[in-house]
């Protein structure tokens, strides 16, 4: 200020007020020393009031443009959810339902492409893509590993996270033990990723994929406190994400988890009933005969049509009572119908029919389960019996 009073001695300033609002000053300079007359200040405070009024006209306009903005946004999210409710009302499969919620998050948040990944139930700790869409969307990955991946720091920590590919995973840099991140409040951002799971191939997977897609939106697919995966968005340029664009991210992938969720439990639902059916056709089928053959034909139909098995096949005590025999089978080669598969006391079908003395008095005798190829002879005769 002294450095300024060197070359301008002489200040003039006046407040910016419009409708009793002030908005700031007009700060007025001067070469030579000066004494301020009441015109000058009346004429600089008139002018001043001016400006305010265009600054609060101005303000009012941005507001304006804002909350147009906010509807045409929230007009746009019903839409899009309304679309979602339709299709999961439609009785679609789980797999249209991800197309569409997959489809209607892409449009909402212009991604270049996107991709939903759901928890592995065969597989612990793997995530897997159940729907893919946009340019180039084949050069993402089918899997990824929970505890080494953007997607899976998303549902790790139930939060939206966000990254630039090409950062997060440098081709020579050494493995980190675990992800770096940054909290940012709206997001999480992804420095670098690591884990126990990444390895050195997996990192030149995701740089490929980085030829493509710099930035990356995932944001977690959370129904009643329960995860199901997230929604992987991605964009071809580098960019920063605005806080609106993460929570209206957010705000969707609540609405298609519990289109998920909603839809699991009607196939959940659907599947029960089925079994129902199933179980009163076979005791129709089971008791509409007194002829074995036609008995055993009609329990194995049944289990089929229930377990969903590819080969399935009943075996009984011979008249003897020495040898467990094929009473009938589907799936299975012509050569096992009809013959020993097992000598009392040998192998799991033949323990689990034995009668129920000698330790299961009373009770039922155990059931058994294993894996055939730990437990089958080494022939293919032998392993077909079994």
């Amino acid at each position: 200020m002294r450095r300024l009073a060197r070359s301008h001695p002489a200040m003039l300033s006046v407040p910016l007020v419009a409708q009793d609002e002030a908005h700031g000053a007009l700060t007025l300079f001067y070469p030579q020393p000066r004494e301020f007359s009441d015109q000058d200040v009346e004429l600089a405070t008139a002018f001043a009031g001016q400006a305010a009024l265009a600054i609060q006209n101005a303000s009012l306009r941005v507001g304006a443009e804002q909350r147009a903005h906010e509807s045409d946004r929230r007009r746009a999210v019903a839409e899009a959810l309304s679309e979602l409710l339709s299709v999961v009302n439609s009785g679609r499969s789980l797999a249209e339902i991800l197309d569409s919620a997959l489809a209607q998050a892409r449009r909402l948040l212009q991604s270049d492409a996107g991709a939903v990944y759901l928890l592995d139930d065969a597989q612990v700790g793997r995530l897997t893509m159940h729907a893919s869409g946009g340019r180039a969307h084949e050069a993402l990955l089918r899997e990824l590993p929970l505890d080494s991946s953007v997607t899976g720091a998303a549902v790790t920590h139930g939060r939206a996270v966000v990254c630039d590919v090409l950062d997060a995973f440098p081709l020579q840099a050494e493995l980190l033990p675990a992800t770096l991140t940054e909290d940012t409040g709206a997001y999480i951002r992804v420095l670098r990723v690591g884990g126990p799971s990444l390895r050195r191939k997996d990192v030149i997977r995701m740089r490929r994929v980085g030829k493509h897609y710099r930035a990356m939106l995932s944001v977690p697919l959370i129904a009643r406190d329960t995860t199901y995966g997230a929604i992987a968005l991605f964009y071809a340029q580098v960019r920063d994400f605005a806080n609106d664009e993460v929570e209206l991210a957010r705000m969707f992938a609540n609405q298609a988890a519990l289109a998920i969720q909603n839809a699991r439990l009607h196939a959940e639902s659907e599947r029960r009933l089925n079994e129902l059916q199933a179980l009163y056709r076979a005791d129709e089928q089971i008791y509409g005969s007194l002829r074995l053959d036609e008995v055993l034909n009609a329990l194995v139909d049944v289990a089929v049509d229930i377990l969903r098995s590819d080969k399935t096949a009943v075996g009984i005590w011979d008249e003897r009572g020495e040898r467990i025999v094929v009473g009938a089978s589907r799936g299975f080669g012509p050569i096992t119908a009809g013959e020993s598969v097992a000598r009392r006391g040998r192998a799991g079908a033949a323990r689990i029919s034995q009668p129920r003395g000698g330790g299961h008095r009373g009770r039922p005798p155990p059931r058994f389960a294993c894996r055939p190829a730990s437990v089958a002879p080494t022939s293919a005769r032998g392993f077909a019996r079994q």
